[in-house]
């Protein structure tokens, strides 16, 4: 930067600056963990390209992570004590509904992966005991699966019983009263062997008869 001047020179000098290209920032990638409700306590492993961060809570995040620009894949996989199958999964944000997302260099992209848990579907099912003749004074033991519903009379009812949909079975277990006396039927929304489906709000009304 230096020059030489004599007395009577003009002299000019140039300072140029050339700009250089930087190199581009990576792509980054971020997943969200969301659920409703909010505070459930599901644990669930986070996936990004296969790299896995285990038992993650809900509203914890995954990354920021540098991943390769192109296409990218975000997953999950059932944590500790968690099971999938209760929950309704979702993945959006920036990702598509299959966890793919396309990242171009410098660019950062967040996905959410939202798990919401199903509502248990339940029923209901009463159990009757009739007798015939209905003046018998024996008691009985009815059951809903492995339910025991112990010391019924004739006439009498369980009341409604709240209970998972799919298949049960309802029968007698015994009766306090010599082998063979009675012969029992089962009926009303049960089918002979004691077998009934039930679905979700269903109200199913079983009926267990002993014939003397």
């Amino acid at each position: 930067g230096t020059v030489v001047v004599a007395a009577g020179e003009h002299a000019t000098c140039t300072i140029t600056n050339i700009r250089t290209a930087k190199p581009p920032l990576p792509p980054m990638l971020t997943v969200q963990k969301l659920c409703v409700p909010s505070d459930d306590g599901g644990l669930f492993n986070l996936t990004i390209n296969g790299r896995t961060s285990a038992d993650q809570r809900c509203g914890d995040r995954f990354g920021p992570l540098v991943v390769p620009p192109g296409v990218n894949h975000v997953g999950e996989a059932a944590g500790t004590r968690t099971s999938l199958s209760d929950y309704t999964t979702v993945i959006g944000g920036d990702c598509a509904a299959d966890g793919s997302v396309t990242v171009a260099a410098g660019q950062s992209a967040t996905c959410t992966i939202t798990n919401v848990r199903k509502a248990e579907s339940t029923a209901q099912i009463t159990i009757v005991k009739r007798c015939r003749p209905a003046g018998v004074t024996a008691r009985f033991q009815l059951n809903l699966d492995e339910t025991v519903f112990q010391g019924m009379r004739c006439g009498d009812s369980t009341g409604p019983v709240v209970t998972s949909t799919g298949v049960h079975s309802v029968g007698e277990v015994a009766a306090n009263a010599k082998p063979g006396l009675f012969k029992t039927t089962i009926g009303g929304d049960c089918s002979p062997n004691g077998a009934i489906t039930l679905t979700a709000g269903q109200q199913a009304t079983c009926i267990v008869t002993n014939v003397r």
